[in-house]
């Protein structure tokens, strides 16, 4: 029997991308982590058609223009950026510090998000877009649970990895 691993888009030293539609996750596009120790270049206006993002900001600070307005993201904030709307890092870089992200499809006709029943993944989705505001505080157990997501990401195929990601 050969193992088998995930395969990633795109991966450096400081930062990992992971397309988690290619791993039977349709509704979830990429999944991505970074790690700078160097102010990196900044993110350029862009936007996911029928995609919401969601930011973990780990440590450090790091801006983010969604629309006409600025955020500043500070460690264990969680950021939700609307499906089709434009959003940068505005005139600032990447800043030093750790973020996780994750792409969401709100597009029903993709399939199940995380293998729920339709009514369920809808229900998460519709909620998460209810959302008043924009930025709030998370805590250190989504921390955990997205490091063992990226953990179960570079590990051989498993049965236990995919409940992971799930």
């Amino acid at each position: 029997m050969t193992l088998q691993f995930y395969t990633f888009m795109h991966k450096s030293n400081k930062r990992a991308v992971y397309n988690l539609s290619t791993l039977g996750l349709p509704r979830c596009n990429d999944f991505g982590h970074y790690q700078y120790t160097t102010i990196e270049p900044e993110l350029t206006n862009h936007c996911h058609e029928n995609v919401v993002e969601i930011c973990f900001c780990i440590k450090g600070e790091q801006y983010y223009q969604v629309e006409n307005e600025l955020y500043k993201l500070r460690g264990n904030d969680i950021l939700i950026i609307p499906p089709n709307t434009i959003h940068s890092t505005g005139f600032y870089p990447e800043d030093i510090g750790e973020l996780y992200w994750l792409q969401i499809s709100v597009d029903a006709n993709k399939g199940l998000l995380c293998n729920l029943p339709f009514d369920q993944s809808n229900y998460l989705i519709d909620n998460l877009l209810l959302k008043e505001k924009l930025v709030f505080k998370g805590n250190y157990l989504v921390k955990n649970r997205l490091k063992e997501i990226e953990l179960a990401l570079l590990n051989p195929v498993s049965i236990l990895n995919q409940l992971t990601l799930n």
